[in-house]
């Protein structure tokens, strides 16, 4: 999750410089769910309290919308950690002119989204004072269900540890994992299917087998039809472009609150000092298609780490010179492409990326096998 300590407005074609702490990592897959951490201003991952956290459909659309709202990443999140829950942060200095509107009339589509999401939340806001009923509930975070079952031929086919006996180190890892918040946003775990990956002998990381994602609260139809009507009062004598994007922005809220299948997932995290550092999560059908990645860094660079399924020997990063950032904001340019070959190493890959966290999963990814056969290619976010 990144947010800005101070808001400054912005104006096509002025730059000002404002302060952004980063508090959580990046992470990426279909409905991942993320485990947060700080990072040290070096750019290196700091051990930090993990949590699941989830991606707001509201929340998104506001980052395609004010710049001088002063959102980094191309994908706000929100977080479901506790608020006693302490998080590490940094501090990276970036500019306006990285994310300033193409032009004039990107800038009013971009005040007309803001003005509508402030509508939308004023309408959130009246219904929950009326109906106490759709006042948000924080969901008890219990330690996920043990289960000795086995998971699907189709996950422990896609990582070779998971086929593997438990050794004495994945008990240690296991004895590490047991009541973590990490386990929290989901269902059951596969207690045998708990592995150390070593890659190199040196940096550690951890998968998990698991199924279901934890229950999160969802309003009650009554509320958001509620919330429909008290929106559409607010939308009356609004400017048709703030109207419209008032409607899409409803319309997106109701989307998020459909309820996500339980499928099986994999948990990858990285390991510090016996720690949890940082981790993500997908399901199986992310993982063979896509990997799953984790970035996280600082203004000097980001670490991007991946889980990539078995049957691939080496990943090609190709990061482009210039990342879009929608078509109302001016693309990033970083000067020149970025090439690497990494080969994977116990189903892990693990590269310094010369740009910020958020850019770090931008790359297309040219997977080839062992004897040198092209794979696939995985197209960045």
């Amino acid at each position: 999750m990144f947010r800005s300590n101070e808001p400054t407005p912005s104006q096509p074609g002025k730059s000002a410089r404002r302060t952004v702490r980063v508090a959580f990592v990046t992470g990426v897959a279909a409905g991942a769910g993320i485990a947060g951490c700080g990072t040290d201003d070096d750019g290196a991952s700091a051990p930090g309290n993990a949590a699941a956290i989830r991606t707001s459909a509201v929340t998104a659309m506001a980052t395609t919308t004010p710049s001088r709202t002063a959102v980094v990443p191309a994908t706000r999140t929100t977080s479901s950690v506790p608020a006693a829950t302490k998080q590490t942060t940094t501090t990276v200095a970036v500019t306006d002119s990285a994310r300033a509107p193409k032009d004039a009339a990107a800038q009013k589509r971009i005040d007309d989204r803001a003005s509508a999401l402030r509508l939308l939340r004023r309408a959130e806001q009246t219904v929950r004072t009326r109906m106490p009923s759709c006042r948000p509930q924080q969901p008890p975070q219990t330690p996920a269900t043990s289960s000795s079952a086995t998971p699907s031929r189709t996950l422990l086919s896609s990582v070779a540890a998971l086929r593997q006996p438990p050794t004495t180190a994945d008990a240690a890892v296991a004895k590490t994992l047991r009541g973590s918040r990490a386990l929290t946003f989901v269902r059951r775990v596969y207690t045998r299917y708990i592995r150390e990956l070593v890659p190199g002998g040196k940096a550690r990381y951890a998968i998990v087998a698991a199924t279901g994602r934890a229950p999160s609260w969802t309003p009650p139809a009554a509320c958001t039809a509620a919330t429909g009507r008290e929106l559409e009062r607010l939308l009356g004598g609004q400017p048709a472009t703030v109207a419209a994007a008032g409607r899409e922005a409803y319309t997106t809220s109701r989307r998020e609150t459909t309820a996500r299948p339980q499928a099986e997932m994999v948990l990858f995290f990285t390991l510090r000092h016996g720690r949890i550092s940082t981790g993500t999560s997908g399901d199986v059908a992310s993982l063979q298609d896509r990997g799953i990645f984790v970035s996280a860094g600082g203004r000097r660079g980001a670490q991007l780490t991946g889980l990539i399924p078995d049957g691939v020997a080496t990943v090609q990063f190709r990061f482009p010179r210039t990342v879009s950032l929608g078509k109302d904001l001016r693309p990033r340019d970083f000067g020149a492409a970025y090439t690497r070959t990494v080969h994977v190493r116990d189903n892990v890959v693990d590269l310094h990326v010369p740009r910020p966290a958020e850019f770090a999963l931008s790359a297309t990814a040219i997977w080839r096998a062992p004897n040198g056969v092209f794979v696939r290619t995985v197209k960045g976010r």
